[in-house]
């Protein structure tokens, strides 16, 4: 079989190849979900899209649920395809905890797991791979709470009804191309093998942290059309970066977003660190309140928060309950933004210079000096020219 979309990228362990073996043999398994045993024989007449990860994942697999529930609002036959989230780390992952997890991002993705013979049974199938690492050495049979790491491949996978490999996608591929993508494959399948539609399809992000299930609004604060763009060309930023050593963490990095075209109301100060957040990424609220202790306290660099796809009461309340007040609430709906920035997924740290993207930063910020003197070198040459 062709497969359209065929991007290798593979967390830690570089790139891997798929086996013609994997294309040609239906794929099989025998694992858990909250009701149970299962396998592939209780998919009946449904495509599979499929990804492993597991839940205290700090980026790779938040980011590829959250592309999952934005991906099925874009589907033409979303009663076609069931979303599988598959954990791959059962010795702390219960299937309660994993049912909670999915049902966060949305209620129709079903998470699955099993003892690691029959998740790998499951891996070596599809030519994907896993495993873990204790004090950097790797380990078969991690034991609870040990304090060992969790690797695994980042790749999604399009199972036809027959339990065939037909697609293979890059976990940072975003809804609007993943989408297009499903859509070609079930437009060239038989009709007769699709389930009809049920009259209890949802079209919402469940969001059930609290026990309530809530649709994610189009209440963004981020602009719908693109401001003017800042007067500063990218030769004149690039030449007041030249001399200001990026601060520690941060990649040179330029784009065509200007600032302007992704928030309402762009700071006037020189240089602006955007924050992407979300409440379900467990690294950024390590990250937040160093960040509004910082924003409170310095004048030299602004600070502004971008969430990503959160409900805006949901944001409201988790910064009154932790008093950010220095923090801005500011949303948005648009899947594609992470990788339209160069980023990899959440905590994303943005540097803009006068309005252009100038640096990044995958992960976490924990020390806010070196940001200080990056901001405070900037002011400086700007005043010079």
């Amino acid at each position: 079989m062709r497969i359209l979309s065929f991007f290798l990228r593979h967390l830690f362990l570089g790139v891997i190849f798929l086996s013609t073996q994997a294309i040609a043999q239906a794929i099989h398994f025998q694992l858990v979900d909250a009701n149970g045993p299962i396998t592939q024989d209780n998919f009946k007449n449904k495509y599979l899209l499929l990804t492993f990860g597991y839940t205290s994942c700090p980026d790779i697999c938040p980011t590829t649920l959250y592309e999952y529930a934005n991906t099925w609002k874009l589907l033409e036959k979303p009663y076609a395809i069931t979303p599988v989230f598959v954990s791959i780390d059962p010795n702390t992952d219960s299937i309660q905890t994993l049912s909670a997890y999915t049902k966060y991002f949305d209620s129709r993705i079903v998470g699955l797991t099993g003892d690691i013979q029959h998740i790998r049974q499951l891996t070596d199938q599809l030519g994907a791979t896993f495993g873990y690492r204790l004090n950097g050495k790797k380990i078969e049979n991690p034991e609870p709470k040990s304090g060992y790491t969790v690797y695994h491949t980042s790749l999604i996978y399009l199972i036809d009804p027959e339990h065939h490999l037909i697609d293979v996608y890059d976990y940072q591929i975003g809804a609007k191309d993943l989408a297009a993508s499903i859509n070609q494959h079930l437009a060239a399948s038989k009709e007769s093998s699709i389930t009809s539609k049920p009259t209890t399809q949802t079209n919402h992000i469940s969001n059930e942290s609290n026990g309530n299930s809530q649709a994610i609004e189009s209440t963004s604060s981020i602009q719908t059309e693109r401001n003017e763009p800042s007067t500063a060309s990218k030769a004149t930023v690039a030449h007041t970066v030249e001399n200001c050593p990026l601060p520690e963490g941060f990649q040179a990095h330029s784009s065509d977003n200007d600032l302007a075209s992704l928030i309402a109301h762009p700071p006037h100060q020189p240089v602006v660190l955007l924050n992407l957040w979300a409440l379900w990424c467990a690294p950024c609220r390590i990250e937040l309140p160093v960040l509004n202790k910082h924003a409170g306290s310095q004048s030299a660099l602004t600070i502004h928060n971008l969430n990503f796809g959160d409900d805006p009461h949901d944001i409201q309340a988790f910064f009154h309950d932790n008093h950010y007040e220095h923090l801005t609430p500011d949303t948005t709906q648009d899947s594609t933004l992470i990788k339209k920035l160069g980023g990899k997924g959440l905590p994303l740290n943005i540097l803009f210079v006068h309005g252009k993207q100038v640096a990044l930063k995958n992960g976490i910020i924990q020390k806010t000096q070196a940001l200080d003197d990056f901001a405070s070198c900037i002011q400086q040459k700007t005043q010079d020219q």
